[in-house]
């Protein structure tokens, strides 16, 4: 009881059970006691269950020490400080107070269960909680009690209860006793066999569809054949909208490769290919070359019926999505659908079929939301508001009712829900426009306010871009049908009152524009153009929605290869008299597009009809783009050409151009209002600049086109916000006088948007600006006195050789990069210290504080590098037995001497005096003293000892918060004023007075939070936005990790933009989390990290820890089992060592399922696990997809952090590796982590449903259509090569390095080629419009998840990966 009150799950007891560890060993450690006290104390309840449990020695090997590492240190402290206090010492107050204490303590050992019985059952009166509870831990622990025959028995009485229908009067409750009933037959273990039917109509009936799902998900992995489980678990996941879920279920049921093909083309959007697909298959169905299974499971080469079910609901949903609801109606009539023939018939505004079908059926259409939404259509279809509101109220009413039985956290289930809602508030709005309009004697004064308003606001109450085709229309369908009621209303007022003539005609044609433009963004452009083209219905148009029509039309067209001359014409063929300029201009642009094509190739004439747009308005800045794109083009396809350079300059002009009219003013550019897709496109071309401007020419034709929109101010300076690193660095390339009046307008206009970057940079190049100043002015020196040298041998001689060529030398000496950097940005500073002074006092004080008031102590840091030596030795590749190799003795060495040199009472331990310390640590681990280790495992044990002795002293003596006003006064008391939050500026966009987000104040309590032996302090910065925002300060950070994690940061920032233009990957809330890293020193950063973050290695250790085994011992018995005689590894060519250690660790040692039962105690309720696990789970899909990409290496467990409230994921330290020869190198056999516990914890349904689609989304968005990834990518590598050079060549010792343009734009390109090619295995493979693939979209995605979970390649992983974990 102690043990599941801990909140042990039943997966937990058995495990124990698996493992061979007695119960009451497990309870000891729950209650944070040790083995031995705990067998002498309950000894009889030990041999209660020994019947149940196998011993250890029969499943296990040699057991560990029950005892702790840490009471042992304990242990020793208090044999060296032994109690010499008497008794008769003691005063008679605190005798007293011992001896009472005493006594209660001895009352309370002599309570029962019995006397904690009552208080529970007065608290359960009270809070149903309790009671529930109280009874999901307590049946798991009863029925693991009970014997084989005893399960059996109760079995049936289990069902009979749960199928009782008193339970209904507890539909409605939360919690109720179904609730509870089957979360403690979840826990269960083995569990009672319910049927799946029974626990179906629980889950949705009491709302408990969060216990039902993964109780049948169980279900359906244990019996895989059983098609009952199947079924109710498919129905589940449809109706809580799953649709991800439900495809990998299907994926792993189906018997069909058609069926996995069409499925992978749905999940990714392609409904036309689907539709393909599934029509084939039903064809084939109807001609009898498809039979059914009799029994419905696969036998034969048969195909279940249920698979051929899917296929039609499939089938009907792609034709719903493309608007095919003729087809639909015929296929109706065909196959007596009612239901959905009624849907297609007021689509088709067929109101009389409709009508009698409402009559005929009226007592047999079953009561829900969409048989009253059809009486209510038919209703206002004639003017009946009365009938058409008590119908709309019955559907309120009902939608409400299905509402509360939904879960009651997250979005996806209540989606559907919430545009039902939208379409019936909708509908009753519809009926006050009817009224409104239908009176027969209109006058030209009346003001018809009231339809004006509703009309206006249908238009700001879109749906999102993301949701599905079928709601758009459905939103929109109905909308044109009361267009077109106003229309036909007003349509006699075309002379005495125009502007309610056209009242109708522009709301529907900017209807029919916006569902042609969504459904070319779902990627349905045979749609577009069939929405556009045919329903509208009228002859006259609005001129802006007439050239808006134009406009989807044509990038309907150039989606679509084969009709690209198609599109041409009907372009040649427009009438462009009824518009004006600006609308002629882009008509021209968008025929350049056509003729720049890959099919038509025609790049003159589309110069010249690029040259035309801007000859009819020059404040195009679409076209000025366009045309930049094209010269860049040309300029790219043949770099050395003799007109190259000038390609490259009108490029660079057209970019300046268009960049200027798209982000500027629009009352300074002559446009009304800002043009949002001109400013999304001047964004992304933004790294193309700059990476022009990086590998510019020797004449600077690039750079002189960029100083000049800077110098006329013509670029708002928030552009640049994103690239401050980039132009950063640029200073010290050739391109510093380009960049520093970017510089100098940032620091006078937004000056805390560089403050932090620039600041760091300045102080990061100071020591390697002296050095270089002084290498310089020793050169300067030597080289005057060989010119005197020369002048005396000479005899006074100008014209001297020897002279002449010393003087020529000195001519030579220029300052470094380095200086040149340190100049320029010192040159930035001092301008913003003299625009700001106040603020540049205040940031400087205060950084200044947090830099060096926020360190961890030295124990906290001894405590660091000994864990960072305890992970040196179980990397080195070498057996324990072997000799400690020489460079590890050297780094150790070095410990000593950088840890306890000098002044060593800084370090101070709660157990020991600084002395103590000192000497035992150094006669343990200095190999220059006698006691240091003989082998790699003798160092390994001492590490370890002195880990857990640290470990013991600081969790003793450190508490878990500190108070500011003790740490740092002057922050407390610092004035903040006008301070803003550090980072905000990050993510590029305009950051306005209203906008902006100042810090109010920081708040008194600095936590401390350990990780992997870690210390870090966090301060809480309260906002003016009402929000808190909390900041790690991590120290002792290498300032070339710290610019390689902001530079990751960065990209991943750009490439959420472009997830977040693909419905798919926005559907499915797929973005990378980006937390804030600001720098404060060049070894001290600020980083955003909320308190729920913890590591992924945390559950294991957290595992270790409750069952008493050492976290290291799978890595030393790894190392154990592939060691030889001599201390070497031995050959395994084959890898059948590390197979069978690999096997041997997960079968004894590390389950399958630590992290699923971490997660399940640290969250509330089921359905937050369930929110949680979806989540993280297309985190982790991210993340092995980024990691794939740059070859990211060293994905341990302790690298991993998560947010346990939201499922957010980050990964530390995500570095590529370089060859050398500059190349990304791919040091690790697996692609990506997803080893056993993530995979249990996803169950296969969820990585062949959402891991694997998640990936495909991602890599098909980020390679879409216009994507600027290439140019981001080059932004990145170009960043990272310089820093590598850099510190490749100070790690040779060769000081400043000089690095060739050519030589790094090289490396770009081709790196960047490299994981473009890597992201092109997980994007959908190019097909024909009119093919059809012959497998699965994902399917190379998924034999990249396959070699990511398979044990042949995990057991070649180092052991410090942990490949079982």
């Amino acid at each position: 009881q102690q043990q599941t009150a801990s909140g042990q799950p039943a997966e937990a007891q058995q495990q124990q059970q698996q493992q061979g560890q007695p119960a009451a060993d497990a309870q000891a450690a729950a209650a944070g006691q040790t083995a031995e006290a705990v067998q002498k104390q309950q000894a009889p309840a030990a041999d209660a269950q020994q019947p149940l449990q196998q011993q250890p020695s029969q499943q296990q090997g040699p057991q560990p020490p029950q005892q702790s590492s840490a009471a042992a240190a304990d242990g020793d402290a208090a044999a060296a400080l032994p109690v010499t206090v008497r008794g008769s010492d003691i005063p008679d107050g605190v005798r007293q107070l011992m001896q009472g204490h005493l006594d209660f303590l001895t009352s309370a050992g002599q309570l029962t269960v019995r006397d904690m019985m009552g208080p529970l059952r007065e608290y359960a009166q009270v809070d149903p909680y309790v009671a529930y509870h109280l009874w999901v831990l307590v049946f798991p622990i009863v029925w693991a009690t009970l014997a084989k025959q005893q399960q059996i028995n109760l079995a049936k009485p289990i069902i009979s209860l749960l199928s009782k229908e008193y339970h209904q009067r507890q539909a409605m409750a939360r919690p109720n006793v179904v609730q509870a009933l089957l979360e403690g037959i979840s826990l269960s273990q083995p569990q009672p066999k319910i049927p799946p039917e029974l626990i179906k109509f629980l889950g949705k009936s009491f709302n408990a569809w969060h216990i039902a799902i993964p109780l049948l998900e169980s279900h359906v992995i244990i019996f895989p054949d059983e098609t009952r489980c199947f079924d109710a678990l498919a129905e589940l996941y449809k109706l809580v909208g799953e649709d991800d879920m439900m495809a990998g279920l299907w994926r792993r049921r189906c018997s069909s490769n058609s069926t996995r093909v069409a499925l992978s083309l749905l999940q990714l959007g392609m409904v036309e290919r689907a539709q393909a697909v599934l029509g084939e298959l039903n064809s084939q169905v109807a001609a009898g070359q498809i039979v059914p299974s009799a029994r419905g499971e696969t036998a034969n080469g048969e195909i279940p019926r249920g698979e051929m079910v899917l296929w039609v609901d499939s089938w009907v949903q792609c034709t719903k999505a493309l608007t095919q609801w003729d087809v639909l109606s015929e296929y109706a009539r065909a196959t007596d659908n009612i239901p959905l023939a009624m849907d297609c018939l007021w689509r088709l505004h067929e109101w009389a079929p409709l009508q009698q079908m409402l009559v005929q059926n009226q007592g047999q259409m079953e009561p829900a939301v969409s048989s009253c939404m059809l009486s209510a259509y038919a209703a206002l279809k004639d003017v009946d508001q009365a009938t058409a509101n008590q119908h709309i109220d019955k559907g309120f009413q009902y939608a409400l009712a299905k509402w509360w039985q939904l879960p009651d956290t997250g979005c996806g289930p209540q989606l559907a829900l919430l545009q039902t809602f939208q379409q019936l508030v909708e509908l009753r709005e519809s009926g006050r426009v009817l009224v409104d309009v239908s009176f027969q004697n209109q006058r030209p004064d009346q003001q018809y306010g009231d339809t004006k308003d509703i009309l206006e606001t249908w238009r700001l109450r879109t749906p999102n871009e993301w949701d599905s085709l079928i709601h758009w229309q459905d939103v929109l369908l109905w909308r044109n049908h009361i267009y077109n009621v106003v229309i036909n209303a007003f349509s006699n007022m075309v002379e005495i009152a125009p502007q309610l003539h056209q009242l109708g005609y522009r709301d529907k044609a900017w209807s029919v524009n916006k569902l042609g433009h969504i459904a070319y963004k779902h990627g349905c452009p045979d749609v577009c153009i069939t929405v556009i083209n045919n329903m509208y219905g009228y002859n006259a148009m609005e001129v802006q929605e007439a050239f808006v029509k134009i406009k989807e039309q044509a990038r309907a067209y150039l989606a679509l290869p084969l009709d690209l001359r198609a599109g041409l014409n009907m372009l040649n063929t427009t009438n462009l008299d009824y518009f004006a300029a600006q609308h002629q201009a882009e008509i021209f642009r968008l025929k350049a597009l056509f003729m720049a094509e890959p099919g038509m190739n025609d790049l003159e004439g589309a110069n010249s009809a690029l040259s035309t747009a801007l000859c009819l308005w020059r404040q195009c800045p679409d076209a000025w783009l366009s045309w930049g794109q094209l010269c860049d083009r040309r300029y790219e396809e043949a770099p050395q050409s003799p007109h190259a350079l000038q390609f490259l300059q009108y490029a660079a002009h057209c970019y300046m151009q268009g960049i200027k009219l798209s982000t500027g003013n629009p009352a300074t550019t002559g446009m009304k209002t800002r043009n949002e897709e001109a400013l999304m496109t001047s964004l992304d071309l933004l790294p193309r600049v700059l990476h022009l401007l990086s590998f510019d020419d020797k004449n600077g034709v690039v750079g002189d086109e960029i100083q000049k929109a800077v110098d006329e101010r013509s670029l708002p300076p928030w552009i640049w916000f994103m690239w401050i690193p980039q132009l950063l660095t640029s200073l010290t390339r050739p391109e510093v006088q380009r960049v520093k009046p970017i510089l100098k307008q940032l620091a006078e206009l937004h000056p805390q948007s560089i403050y932090y970057s620039l600041r760091t940079f300045v102080l990061s190049l100071r020591e390697a600006a002296q050095r270089s100043v002084q290498e310089v002015s020793r050169q300067k020196t030597i080289i005057e006195q060989q010119i005197a040298a020369a002048m005396a041998e000479a005899k006074g001689d100008d014209q001297n050789e020897a002279v002449i060529a010393a003087r020529a030398k000195l001519s030579t000496l220029t300052p470094s990069p380095e200086n040149i950097a340190f100049d320029a940005g010192k040159e930035v500073m001092e301008r913003l210290r003299q625009q700001h002074p106040v603020l540049g006092s205040t940031m400087e004080g205060m950084l200044g504080e947090i830099g060096s008031k926020f360190v961890p102590r030295p124990l906290e840091r001894l405590l660091a590098v000994v864990t960072a030596l305890l992970h040196r030795c179980y990397k080195t590749p070498a057996a324990n037995s072997s000799p400690i190799p020489p460079g590890l003795k050297r780094e150790m060495g070095g410990v000593c001497n950088a840890c306890f040199q000098g002044d060593s009472s800084k370090i101070q331990a709660r157990g020991m005096q600084p002395s103590e310390l000192r000497e035992g640590f150094l006669a343990d681990l200095n190999p220059e003293s006698p006691g240091f280790p003989h082998t790699l495992g003798e160092l390994a044990d001492k590490l370890k000892s002195w880990r857990n002795k640290l470990q013991t002293e600081l969790e003793a003596a450190m508490p878990t918060s500190l108070r500011l006003e003790e740490e740092c006064r002057a922050l407390q008391d610092v004035q903040l004023g006008d301070v803003e939050l550090p980072g905000q500026y990050l993510a590029g966009h305009e950051i306005t007075p209203d906008s902006c987000v100042y810090l109010e104040a920081i708040s008194s309590n600095v936590a401390i939070v350990r990780r992997s032996s870690s210390s870090f302090r966090q301060l809480s910065l309260i906002c003016s936005d009402g929000k808190t925002r909390h900041m790690l300060v991590q120290t002792g950070q290498n300032m070339n990790q710290g610019q390689a994690d902001e530079r990751m940061m960065q990209l991943l920032r750009l490439l959420n933009r472009l997830l977040e233009r693909s419905p798919e990957s926005r559907r499915r809330l797929l973005a990378w989390h980006t937390p804030i890293i600001v720098p404060v020193w060049p070894q001290v950063r600020l980083f955003e990290e909320e308190p729920s973050y913890c590591a992924y290695g945390e559950a294991y250790e957290i595992n270790c820890a409750r069952f008493g085994r050492e976290p290291d011992m799978p890595i030393v018995l790894f190392k154990k089992r592939l060691a030889s005689p001599d201390g070497s590894y031995q050959q395994d060519p084959d890898c059948s060592l590390r197979m069978a250690a690999f096997n041997e660790i997960c079968d004894k040692v590390v389950s399958e399922n630590i992290f699923s039962q971490y997660v399940y105690k640290t969250l509330p309720t089921c359905n937050h696990l369930w929110l949680f696990k979806k989540h993280f789970c297309s985190q982790m899909a991210l993340s092995g997809l980024l990691c794939y990409m740059l070859l990211l290496p060293g994905r341990s467990p302790n690298k991993i952090l998560f947010a346990k409230d939201s499922g957010r994921l980050f990964q530390l330290d995500p570095l590529p590796l370089y060859s050398e020869k500059g190349m990304v190198e791919r040091i690790e056999v697996v692609p990506y982590r997803l080893t056993r516990n993530l995979a249990t914890f996803f169950t296969t349904f969820g990585v062949e449903g959402v891991f694997v689609p998640a990936q495909v989304a991602v890599a098909a968005a980020l390679l879409a259509r216009n994507s600027n990834l290439n140019a981001v990518l080059c932004s990145f590598f170009k960043e990272d090569l310089i820093s590598w050079m850099v510190r490749k060549s100070r790690g040779a010792g060769q000081g400043s390095l000089h690095i060739s343009g050519d030589t790094i734009k090289g490396l770009v390109v081709r790196n960047t080629h490299k994981v473009t090619e890597r992201l092109k295995q997980f994007a959908p493979s190019p097909v024909g419009e009119d093919e059809v693939p012959l497998q699965s979209i994902h399917h190379q995605a998924q034999e990249i998840c396959d070699a990511a979970t398979s044990p042949k390649t995990l057991c070649r992983m180092d052991p410090t990966w942990h490949p079982w974990f």
